[in-house]
């Protein structure tokens, strides 16, 4: 008899075991320690000055007067407008995001500490309770208004991309029409262009990996960082084709330690002799295609570091958005009496290391910003 009703017992327990509200947080609370904006905040800043040297090349390319062509000069009006709007509007906007998330990491200073305490009264305490949760929806609020604002920014910059695309393909196609027109149809010209399109993007990778290089020294990343803007623009200036050169920027790149830094170096000074050379043939061919060709792929280059930069950012806000979401459980749980103090200390801790994290990136990539002259 009585082990009937002890298994009796036991599927009841069973039973309304199934029915006990689970903790929300619970669900995800070990998934805050994975957390983690890696080192998207600092690199959106390295690209920064890269990105506006390439917005100044545009800016001042000559005009391109193809004989029946006048519809490339009105896409190449089009694209420095575009350049224009990024210039102007976009990049200060990733600059204002910045700004908010290290607002963010401050306001979390002013309160960690008096939550922390509060924190271990929550059990105990209503007041104490309270007070927690006061402090802890104001942060969230902030919290709150800073993803809706990465959200929106976010929608504007992909609305942004893909009419820069649209945009893009259309001056290739007439820049493909008038190296036809200009150049006959042997095919030599094209094939040559394409050797130069391949070995100046294979240079702007190069650069882009010597800038985000994880073993460079950050002191050195970043002196690095301004001088090829520096080196984008004097070659804007000067309207030579030698966007990234290797004489302005031999010395700091041989100069570094790093093995995968100085092999960087070497393919660059190898891509910079050879796009010379095909350079000086594809004059010979005609200046005017020379000019269309640098043109495009000036143009290229922007198009696709913008495209890096949205991506980049768009790890940002979604990496924002889950830890957003699960300090909301957090919340949830507290209130219910789902979590216990050392849980939420715990947590806390967690929520602390990731808001300095944020707080060290953003201010390298305010470093980076600032760093630009015109």
């Amino acid at each position: 008899m009585k082990k009937k009703i002890l298994s009796c017992l036991m599927i009841l327990v069973v039973l309304f075991t199934v029915f006990i509200p689970q903790s929300a947080f619970a669900e995800s609370k070990e998934s805050l320690r994975n957390v983690t904006f890696s080192n998207w905040i600092r690199t959106l800043g390295s690209q920064y000055p890269l990105l506006q040297a390439y917005g100044l090349v545009i800016l001042k390319q000559p005009d391109l007067n193809v004989k029946n062509m006048s519809s490339l000069s009105n896409n190449q009006y089009i694209a420095r407008n575009n350049v224009r709007e990024w210039l102007d509007e976009y990049s200060s906007k990733l600059i204002y995001i910045n700004e908010n998330m290290n607002g963010l990491t401050q306001r979390v200073d002013y309160y960690y500490d008096r939550l922390y305490d509060l924190s271990e009264q929550i059990d105990s305490n209503e007041q104490a309770k309270n007070s927690f949760l006061s402090r802890y929806n104001r942060l969230q609020r902030v919290m709150d208004d800073v993803q809706y604002k990465m959200e929106r920014t976010s929608m504007n910059l992909q609305a942004y991309h893909d009419l820069l695309e649209e945009d893009s393909n259309n001056f290739s196609k007439k820049a493909d029409q008038a190296i036809a027109s200009l150049n006959g149809g042997d095919g030599k010209a094209t094939t040559i262009r394409s050797a130069i399109k391949a070995n100046m993007e294979d240079i702007q990778n190069e650069l882009v990996k010597i800038l985000n290089n994880p073993d460079e020294v950050y002191d050195f990343s970043f002196k690095l960082g301004t001088e090829i803007y520096n080196t984008v623009k004097t070659g804007a200036e000067t309207k030579t084709v030698d966007v990234a050169s290797i004489e302005a920027l031999g010395k700091t790149l041989m100069s570094s330690e790093d093995l995968d830094t100085k092999e960087s170096y070497s393919t660059i000074r190898q891509k910079h002799k050879t796009v010379t050379s095909l350079m000086k043939q594809l004059s010979e061919i005609e200046h005017q295609a020379t000019e269309v060709t640098i043109t495009e792929d000036q143009l290229f280059g922007f198009s696709s570091m913008v495209e890096r930069q949205i991506t980049i950012f768009n790890y940002i806000v979604n990496e924002f958005t889950e830890l957003n979401h699960i300090m909301g459980n957090l919340k949830e749980d507290i209130i219910e009496g789902n979590i216990t103090p050392s849980e939420i200390k715990r947590q806390l801790r967690y929520y602390k290391d990731i808001m300095d994290e944020i707080d060290k990136q953003t201010g390298q990539f305010e470093e980076f910003t600032t760093s630009v002259k015109y």
